[in-house]
């Protein structure tokens, strides 16, 4: 019995991989027409090209951020990433009370 088989044959599995392929195409078809959206909203060719650009790019980057967290020590990049949120959330703390 192969893998895939065996996910689908079980209930919540099925449901579960219906689910991301569903989410995947929703993605992907706005990723490709975020462009044309704003391009058709604005007429500006500069701006559809800039919301392109947004949108691919942390597909583009995530190899090479994957890359540099593989060469990191762990421990000190859980350390940073700590200090970097506590730091977000004492500053909306201290702006919205």
């Amino acid at each position: 019995m192969s893998g895939s088989s065996h996910v689908l044959r079980d209930r919540n599995g099925a449901a579960y991989l219906g689910a991301v392929v569903v989410s995947g195409f929703g993605t992907s078809a706005m990723m490709l027409v975020a462009g044309i959206w704003v391009m058709t909203l604005t007429k500006s060719t500069s701006l559809a090209a800039l919301v392109t650009f947004l949108v691919w790019a942390p597909t583009l980057v995530g190899p090479v951020i994957g890359a540099v967290v593989d060469k990191v020590r762990q421990r000190c990049l859980r350390h940073q990433l700590h200090r970097v949120g506590r730091g977000r959330d004492s500053d909306s703390a201290r702006r919205h009370p």
